[in-house]
This record gives structure tokens, C-alpha cells and sequence, in this order.
């Protein structure tokens, strides 16, 4: 099979991708709920694809 380095190597790689993933599907929920707030207090759908680009 592959050498020590090549598997932590590896490792270390999915560990990166697992961690970078969780990040962006945090801040993805969050702007979910900003934008649902948004939307309650009235804000027009072109007004929240303002504020997101």
C-alpha cells in the first residue's frame, strides 16, 4: 500500500476538505436566516440580491 507521508498526506487533505466544507455550510445557513429576517420586515427580493452581490 502507500507509504506513512502519502497517508497522512491524505489525511491531512480530507481533514482541509471536511474542515473548509463546514465552513461554507455554516455561513450558507446563516445568510439563510439573515435573508428570511430580511424578507419578514419587508424587504423586496430584488433588495436581498442587492445586498448578497
Amino acid at each position: 500500500m502507500g507509504s506513512d507521508p502519502d497517508e497522512a498526506l491524505i489525511c491531512a487533505l480530507m481533514r482541509a476538505f471536511v474542515g473548509l466544507f463546514g465552513v461554507v455550510a455554516y455561513s450558507i445557513s446563516r445568510r439563510t436566516r439573515e435573508m428570511a429576517v430580511r424578507r419578514a420586515f419587508g424587504a423586496t427580493e430584488r433588495r436581498c440580491d442587492d445586498d448578497v452581490h
